[in-house]
């Protein structure tokens, strides 16, 4: 009987050391795995997340599989504040500040090199809105600046011969609803086209 417990507790002690030799081994592998450094300057939705964040982050690759990209980014004081999920296959992105909530989510935003500004009639003669926001407003000696345009809405500037934003306009594609803001006196339109 002696003989039995001693082969029960000898057996079990050879199975819990076996277990935690190879916990250390997982262990150390993902320790490993950790470390491992990528620049995130190079990946396809930096230039989203920046544009996001308003300025150039640190950032590093938290998780990285076929279908998404997780990386975290670090604020100006360098603690750990904004993080990014980039879909391949939709070819999207979601940008968080951890301590405020999503931030954007949509699809990549294209960097322009060198966007100049044109006379309002020059640079937005080609989209559908053209015709009733000249209609509404005088865009003579007014500029043009496209801020955003991508799959879902396009949003226009037209500053003053000093540079200031006098009139803004929203146009949502898929409804083709227009609004029109007067920065100083507010919404001066909104309707379809």
């Amino acid at each position: 009987m002696k003989n039995k417990v001693l082969k029960a507790a000898f057996s079990a002690a050879m199975i819990a050391g076996a277990g935690i030799g190879s916990a250390e081994l997982f262990w150390a592998d993902k320790a490993e795995a950790a470390y491992t450094y990528q620049s995130v300057s190079s990946l396809e939705e930096y230039a989203t997340v920046a544009d996001v964040i308003g300025y150039e982050p640190d950032g590093r690759i938290v998780e990285d599989n076929p279908y998404k990209r997780i990386a975290t980014y670090s604020n100006k004081q360098g603690q750990t504040q904004y993080k990014s999920v980039f879909f391949k296959q939709q070819n999207t992105v979601k940008v968080m500040n951890l301590r405020g909530g999503q931030l954007y989510y949509g699809q990549l935003k294209t960097v322009q090199e060198d966007a100049t500004t044109q006379p309002a009639g020059d640079t937005i003669s080609q989209y559908p809105e053209t015709a009733k926001i000249e209609s509404i407003i005088n865009t003579d000696g007014l500029t043009s600046d496209v801020v955003e345009d991508n799959y879902g809405k396009r949003i226009i500037l037209f500053k003053d011969a000093n540079g200031q934003v006098e009139y803004k306009s929203i146009f949502i594609k898929h409804t083709n609803m227009l609004k029109v803001i007067d920065l100083d006196g507010g919404q001066i339109y909104y309707g379809s086209i």
